[in-house]
């Protein structure tokens, strides 16, 4: 009621003397559109004490698992809906450090051939008797709160509309529930904390402060598992972005690039089927940048440092060699087929009380390398009322595995 009071009486006021007025005592701030200082400032705001004065929210939902549900009921899906709320579009106004403030919000929707798009928003903070580093304070405040990390969960941005946009958080995937072999991911995990934590030593070597790695083999061997299962152990947040997206343009892939933070994933899923061989174009089928434009938004003057690049693809010889080069990519890692060993592993992990004989006469009743590990996964699944079963149904696994060649 103070600060909407404040405000009817200024308008009241002659124009130019309102403006003057303004110049001298209120410091604004203009965040530019898509920047991530938006999502913290929202966050903050409906999380600030005076959250209880906002009368207009955007909301949204998603489903998440019942805590302590006492349903008894195996068919019942215990689910329960997640909302949460967003300032809507319009004027708010907030207290900071006993400052009154308020944030202006405007929202346009972005359509194409009539086709929603996205949002384009435009977002200014105005303190008054606030001043440049009152303005850092309260940023760097609303980060905090809207970066509470937890360690359960990994947030996750794609690129949308030519900045990034966060679709929510994944829950964490603990290195031990993977089955890889040669301790893979443990090797990854040293690799990339070497990197991490030897800024210095990369600065005073005069090399890009970054890692790359590229993920290759056949599908469903558990390449976009192992990116989380990294980001993970560091508990980092992962940028994904589709290269094939309508909506990147050159210019904004190289912005989005050089805006992923220090200490994150940048990851580029199946860059096969939107790049092939030497073509500087994208494929026949797909559109948006070149390879050209790529190769400069990963390493360019203008790409980010001290984050960790993960490619994948299920055709690595389909790749343009300027794509994966030392610098660009630095570990290049094969995931097959499953081995015996991993067959043997994934066998125990399903069946942790069966005897080491039935481990080994499933593994040695299918050919090595013949089967995905998402395919195994899968048998296991359906059959995991014992391992009598599972050693009783291999014979359709191996049908399966025919059938798909």
């Amino acid at each position: 009621m103070l600060i909407g009071g404040m405000v009817a009486y200024l308008r009241k006021l002659p124009p130019m003397l309102l403006k003057l007025l303004k110049n001298r005592t209120i410091f604004s701030v203009y965040l530019e559109p898509g920047d991530q200082s938006i999502q913290w400032i929202h966050d903050y705001i409906i999380h600030s004490k005076n959250h209880h004065s906002l009368k207009q929210f955007l909301l949204s939902t998603r489903e998440i698992e019942k805590k302590d549900s006492e349903s008894t009921n195996k068919t019942e899906i215990n689910y329960q809906p997640e909302v949460k709320l967003a300032p809507a579009p319009g004027i708010h106004f907030f207290f900071y450090k006993n400052m009154p403030s308020w944030m202006v919000f405007k929202r346009e929707i972005i359509e194409k051939d009539k086709v929603f798009i996205g949002n384009h928003d435009n977002i200014s903070i105005n303190i008054l008797g606030g001043s440049k580093t009152t303005a850092k304070s309260l940023i760097n405040d609303a980060y905090l709160i809207s970066n509470k990390k937890n360690n359960n969960e990994v947030q996750v941005f794609i690129a949308s509309y030519g900045s990034w946009k966060s679709c929510g958080y994944k829950l964490a995937r603990p290195i031990n529930t993977l089955v890889f072999d040669d301790d893979l991911c443990r090797n990854i995990i040293d690799d990339a904390n070497d990197s991490i934590n030897n800024k210095e030593w990369y600065l005073s070597m005069g090399i890009p402060w970054r890692r790359g790695y590229l993920l290759y083999g056949d599908p469903g061997n558990g390449k976009s598992s192992l990116v989380m299962a990294i980001a993970s152990a560091f508990n980092v947040a992962v940028y994904s972005v589709n290269l094939a997206s309508q909506t990147l343009s050159e210019e904004r892939l190289e912005f989005l690039f050089s805006e992923v933070p220090a200490g994150s994933i940048l990851l580029i899923e199946e860059i096969d089927t939107v790049f092939n061989g030497r073509n500087l174009t994208p494929n026949q089928n797909s559109t948006g940048p070149s390879l050209g434009s790529v190769l400069n938004a990963l390493d360019g003057v203008a790409a980010s440092e001290g984050r960790l690049l993960f490619i994948t693809t299920n055709h690595k010889e389909k790749l343009d060699p300027a794509l994966i080069r030392p610098g660009r990519v630095d570990l290049q890692i094969h995931l097959r087929n499953a081995s015996r060993n991993q067959m043997l592993a994934m066998f125990k992990k399903f069946f942790p009380h069966s005897q080491p004989s039935e481990a080994k006469a499933f593994a040695d009743a299918l050919p090595e390398y013949s089967v995905s590990m998402a395919n195994l996964q899968q048998f296991f699944i359906k059959n995991r009322a014992c391992p009598e079963v599972a050693l009783q149904n291999i014979g359709e696994l191996a049908r399966k595995q025919v059938s798909l060649k």
